[in-house]
């Protein structure tokens, strides 16, 4: 008797297993930079995952806007380097054998600070911490690698919400932008 629950065990845990992903990833979204390391299932043309990122805060600016969000996202604390990511990804064309092409909704989310400059008082300034929340649509695709392996790339548009307060900018609501994401990343697959 309990060899069979060991064998049931062990086909369980095998069909659990099958066609989960991992990999890391590099977002550039309209926040800022990160990268992120996420857990994926398949199953037939639906792919659900999620996982960590890490936000990368750049001394320089991307621009010379003035811009109070768009990529200002800039952790001030060890914990607000960390954020929380997850997809859907709808795979299209699955006949092709080893390109896979797919639609997907990217969804991140960040407890952070801003650093922003201006020109014309040559400062540097914080605000926050706000609560980001990214929202993506698009188009992306996997090419398979051999032993298991993959390269992924999304290109998508959407925006972001900002949650939060600060006496400074008298902000009492959520702020919103529009944006977008450029993700690359290498996974394996464990089959």
């Amino acid at each position: 008797m309990k060899f069979i629950l060991l064998l049931v065990s062990l086909f369980t845990v095998s069909n659990v297993v099958a066609q989960i992903e991992i990999s890391t990833q590099f977002n550039s979204t309209a926040s800022g930079r990160n990268v992120s390391i996420l857990i994926s299932k398949t199953k037939n043309n639906h792919e659900f995952g999620g996982g960590l990122k890490y936000n990368i805060g750049m001394l320089t600016m991307p621009d010379d806007q003035g811009n109070l969000y768009y990529k200002r996202l800039y952790p001030s604390t060890f914990g607000q380097h960390f954020g929380l990511q997850t997809f859907y990804n709808y795979h299209i064309l699955k006949n092709w054998e080893h390109l896979q092409p797919f639609l997907f909704f990217d969804l991140q989310g960040t407890f952070s600070t801003t650093r922003n400059r201006y020109f014309s008082q040559q400062e540097t300034t914080r605000y926050g911490p706000f609560t980001w929340l990214e929202q993506y649509i698009g188009i992306g695709f996997k090419v398979d690698l051999p032993n298991n392996f993959f390269i992924t790339q999304k290109i998508g548009g959407g925006g972001m919400l900002i949650f939060g307060e600060d006496e400074t900018l008298l902000k009492k609501s959520a702020d919103w932008e529009f944006g977008g994401l450029l993700n690359f990343g290498i996974g394996y697959r464990f089959e």
